[in-house]
């Protein structure tokens, strides 16, 4: 089974599984256990098809916009089937314009239209890392936080830990920070080395693995991060 383009890049934690016969699959997205849609060969062909028709009609546009959802989608993926909503790599859960939105959502649930001029260029639709920017921003807003350095540069950073989670992979126990700096700008770090102390600030040695968009957070991912020195309060 695969997963959506947009996933393949991401650490598979175990092997795709069913359930009401459509396949999910555990994925490690920046360090947290994330649940998401496996696709057997056949719908992997007609999400990606080799000679794609016009995008918008495909995509469910005929109108010229779609209806996103956004809240607690994983809890209610039944109603989404019954209505005849469908998911994309970008857009996730949305109902193509040419279905009627019912009167009632579940509770937690929020629509948001999206129009297709928003999404496209010259009849096209506009390429994955520009929509991945475009969605944030619509759904969630864009924070004033700021991407830090490049990818692959090793840098000394002061960063206070706002929270730790742990969860078990494959590996073992491992811990996943969110830190910010003195500019309340976010970075990212797990490791399954040990967890350090919230509300504690260190100073430290890291390489920007990747910067990335997540609910209109800018974060910088962190690798090989060697700790100098702890701040007392």
């Amino acid at each position: 089974m695969r997963v959506a383009k947009n996933y393949e890049k991401y650490e598979q934690l175990g092997e795709p599984y069913l359930i009401r016969g459509r396949g999910y699959v555990q994925l490690s997205i920046n360090g947290v256990p994330t649940e998401v849609r496996a696709y057997t060969d056949e719908e992997y062909e007609k999400m990606y098809p080799e000679n794609p028709q016009n995008p918008k009609e495909v995509l469910g546009f005929d109108k010229g916009y779609i209806t996103l959802f956004t809240g607690s989608t994983k809890l209610v993926k039944d109603w989404f089937s019954t209505i005849g909503a469908r998911y994309h790599k970008v857009f996730g859960w949305y109902l193509p314009s040419t279905i009627d939105l019912p009167e009632i959502t579940p509770e937690g649930i929020k629509t948001t239209q999206l129009n297709w001029d928003e999404v496209s260029t010259n009849g096209h639709l506009k390429a994955e890392v520009d929509l991945n920017e475009i969605i944030n921003e619509k759904l969630y807003g864009i924070t004033d936080t700021n991407f830090v350095g490049t990818p692959g540069e090793r840098m000394t950073f002061t960063l206070t830990v706002q929270s730790v989670s742990e969860f078990n992979s494959r590996y073992g126990k491992t811990y996943f920070h969110k830190m910010t700096d003195n500019a309340g700008n976010i970075f990212i770090w797990t490791t399954g080395t040990k967890a350090l102390v919230e509300h504690q600030t260190y100073k430290m040695v890291a390489t920007i693995k990747d910067h990335s968009l997540y609910h209109g957070e800018k974060q910088n991912v962190l690798v090989r991060c060697i700790i100098m020195e702890a701040y007392n309060d």
